[in-house]
């Protein structure tokens, strides 16, 4: 009698502790799914007056554009590495507005004061050379260069200060790479 009673709170307890670790488990899945998530369109009214003037300013000839939240983050310091798959509420600390300007499609981002941060342009030709030549002479060179990159500016498509954003895979690793125009490899991100 007592080995059956021994064995049935033995299994109790493994019940308890396997459930507990399942439930654990799929909590942390479900959060790092959160940011695959597409944002929802947050309403112009909802954007700072002085954002949209600035927009407007830098980019007077565009028709068309889709604004949207980002969580209060510091990026003073690495400009060129957001995910516009986040979005928050109108509470953001900075917006990013899609746009097509000039038949390209474009992404800028903003503080919450007006200041633009960069601007996204889809990567039209091929990778500037001295990218390439670090790509296949290092530690990435066995990986596949994925057919969309970006281009990231400072400020504007003019701008000098520009950072090129490319996404290599190897098997299911998948990494964002971050260059400068000379082939300097500025941040390497792991995307899974």
């Amino acid at each position: 009698m007592k080995n059956r009673i021994f064995r049935v709170f033995a299994m109790g307890i493994i019940f308890i502790a396997f459930t507990t670790f399942a439930f654990a488990q799929n909590t942390e899945n479900k959060a790092n799914k959160r940011t695959d998530i597409e944002p929802v369109r947050m309403a112009k009214e909802q954007v700072p007056d002085i954002v949209i003037e600035n927009f407007f300013k830098d980019h007077s000839s565009v028709k068309y554009e889709l604004w949207k939240g980002y969580p209060k983050e510091d990026f003073i310091n690495v400009w060129y590495d957001y995910n516009p798959y986040l979005n928050s509420s109108a509470a953001s600390g900075y917006f990013v507005v899609e746009f097509w300007e000039d038949g390209e499609h474009q992404e800028a981002m903003y503080s919450n004061e007006g200041k633009k941060i960069a601007v996204h342009k889809k990567l039209s030709s091929q990778l500037p050379k001295p990218i390439l030549e670090a790509i296949s002479g290092g530690l990435y060179r066995d990986w596949e260069i994925a057919k969309e990159n970006e281009e990231i500016f400072r400020d504007n498509s003019l701008d000098q200060a520009k950072v090129y954003k490319i996404e290599v895979q190897y098997g299911s690793s998948k990494h964002f790479l971050f260059y400068s125009p000379d082939g300097a490899l500025l941040k390497n991100k792991i995307i899974q």
